[in-house]
Order: C-alpha cells, then sequence, then structure tokens
C-alpha cells in the first residue's frame, strides 16, 4: 500500500469513527428525541392521550386525519350572480356568477351556454330553454317543463324572459332590447338582463 492510499484509509477510518461517536452522543444523551420534537412537533411521550386514534376519526368524518373539511355546497336557489351584457348576432355567451364577454360561435362551439342569431330571429342553447312573458323567478324557471333547445321568435319578445336550466344552474335572461331584430345588418344584437341562480 502507497503512503497516500494509507493516508486516505487512516482518513476514511477516523471520520466513520468519529460519525459513530457523534451519533452515540446523541442517541445515548436523548438529544435525538430533542431534535425529533423541534422538526415533528411534540413527542409522543409528553403527549396526551387522544381521545379516538386517527382510524376512528376517518371512519367518524370520512375525511383523513388533519384534512380541511370541505367548504358546504352552495343551496338550490341562492342567488350566484346579476349583470346585463349584450350578445351580438352570431356571438355565444357562457353563464357564470360575473359577467363574461361574449365570443364568437366558430371560437368555441361546444361551450356555449347561449347563442343568438338576429338574422333568424333565434336563440338557441345546450341548456333547457323557456321562454317567459315578463320577469321569470328562479322557482317559476325551476319547475318550467316546456323545455325547447331554440327559441325561434317572429313578433317583438321584448320585456318577455328566457329561462336557462342545466350545468347545476339556472338563469333567467330578460331582453330588455333588441337591435337588428330579423335583420342580417352589422350591430344587430339583443340586450339581456341576467340573472343566475343555483341549481
Amino acid at each position: 500500500m502507497s503512503g497516500a492510499e494509507s493516508g486516505r484509509s487512516g482518513l476514511s477510518a477516523t471520520w466513520l469513527l468519529a460519525i459513530a461517536t457523534l451519533i452515540g452522543a446523541i442517541v445515548g444523551s436523548g438529544g435525538l428525541l430533542g431534535i425529533l420534537s423541534v422538526h415533528n412537533g411534540p413527542s409522543s411521550a409528553g403527549a396526551p392521550a387522544s381521545s379516538s386514534p386517527p382510524a376512528a376519526a376517518h371512519a367518524a368524518t370520512g375525511r383523513p386525519p388533519g384534512a380541511a373539511s370541505a367548504p358546504p355546497a352552495v343551496p338550490p336557489g341562492r342567488k350566484l350572480g346579476h349583470y346585463a351584457v349584450d350578445l351580438s348576432d352570431g356571438y355565444t355567451l357562457r353563464f357564470t356568477a360575473s359577467n363574461q364577454r361574449p365570443r364568437p360561435v366558430e371560437c368555441c362551439p361546444g361551450d356555449a351556454d347561449v347563442t343568438f342569431f338576429s338574422s333568424g330571429g333565434q336563440f338557441t342553447s345546450n341548456y333547457q330553454l323557456a321562454l317567459y312573458d315578463g320577469a321569470a323567478t328562479y322557482q317559476a324557471c325551476r319547475d318550467d317543463t316546456r323545455y325547447t333547445s331554440n327559441i325561434t321568435y317572429f313578433t317583438d319578445i321584448t320585456g318577455q324572459t328566457v329561462c336557462f336550466t342545466g350545468r347545476h344552474l339556472i338563469v333567467a335572461a330578460r331582453i330588455t332590447k333588441i337591435v337588428g331584430r330579423l335583420s342580417v345588418l352589422p350591430g344587430s344584437y339583443v340586450s339581456l338582463d341576467v340573472t343566475v341562480w343555483q341549481g
């Protein structure tokens, strides 16, 4: 064995002996218990006995120990939002609690809650639709069963309300104005006063 190799062996053996001595001193003096209690909370030696083991707590609540409780579900009929929106010819809208910007039909064909076509005098939707004379309440929209997937109009329906039921929402969209009814002229749109409830 050369001098350099014997120096490395001696150094390795010295380090191993030092590490083993340090570990023995920590464990022997209870220092490891102190280190664990700093990093992992109080040790079980001084902790009060739990009234129910973690498995029992999981069985009673349906949640694993320490899991945050789920927020309460929004009850049906709770008003989530109210806003006004102008929906242009060939544009679509997705109903949410707050006003969303209408988007062109071609951008999102499967993501539309309502689409307006002024040239055909038509509302189409992935929701179940019902047309009411005047304003409609949550209960009226919820209880109606005269469903259709589109509403075509040939007369002025300003002041009437279209109820949309689906996607865990109930929506009443009161028609406050129609510009360019049954027209293909640019600038045709419908103004809606939208109320969104939890379904």
